[in-house]
């Protein structure tokens, strides 16, 4: 485990503790992870924490958004059905503020199951990437993802490559141990960068 000392978000050294509680959504275990908030800008971290190179641990198999049949039985229909309308509202809020064309790039950063990218390649042309640090959430249903650029890798990887246009995580940010650092890095490899250097 590692200790902090510091918020990861601005920085600041004054936090307390805030909750303990055991990992949610992985296989049954007595662990108890400790939680601090942040006095200054709110944030709530993970503290002390897994080792980064320890953390797929949590994201195997076992992992509860992966194994719905599994885990939820007769009710798997209804947990299906609640992540479909996630997904299209998702897909909505998007159109909201971006025009996708078949030449348009968007990056799902931590896609895991990636069912929004399923969702967004059915009703909008675009080129779909999706990341993810464990392929757990898509190498059993490759029928399911047909289309879709599915990468085991890290932010880093994309440096070099093709800008996007759009970016997405809507489950990434809170996992990120270096969240700033992994800001940067994708702002560039968007065409935000590019818009910005323009002006």
């Amino acid at each position: 485990m590692e200790q902090l000392t510091q918020c990861l978000a601005c920085s600041s050294k004054n936090y307390q503790a805030f909750l303990q509680t055991s990992a949610m959504m992985h296989e049954h275990t007595s662990a108890k992870y400790n939680f601090d908030r942040c006095q200054d800008c709110g944030l709530v971290f993970l503290n002390p924490r897994v080792q980064v190179t320890a953390s797929e641990q949590f994201y195997t198999a076992a992992y509860l958004p992966y194994r719905v049949e599994d885990a939820w039985g007769k009710y798997a229909s209804f947990v299906k059905q609640d992540q479909r309308n996630i997904d299209r509202a998702r897909v909505k809020r998007l159109k909201q503020f971006h025009d996708l064309r078949r030449s348009s790039r968007v990056l799902d950063v931590g896609c895991g199951k990636p069912t929004f990218l399923a969702t967004l390649r059915d009703e909008m042309p675009a080129q779909l990437i999706g990341l993810d640090f464990s392929d757990e959430g898509w190498k059993d249903e490759p029928e399911a993802y047909i289309g879709i650029d599915l990468r085991k890798g890290e932010i880093a990887d994309l440096l070099g490559e093709a800008p996007v246009d759009v970016i997405t995580m809507w489950h990434y940010l809170e996992h990120d141990y270096q969240p700033q650092k992994h800001l940067r890095q994708l702002l560039v490899s968007s065409n935000l960068r590019q818009r910005h250097s323009e002006i």
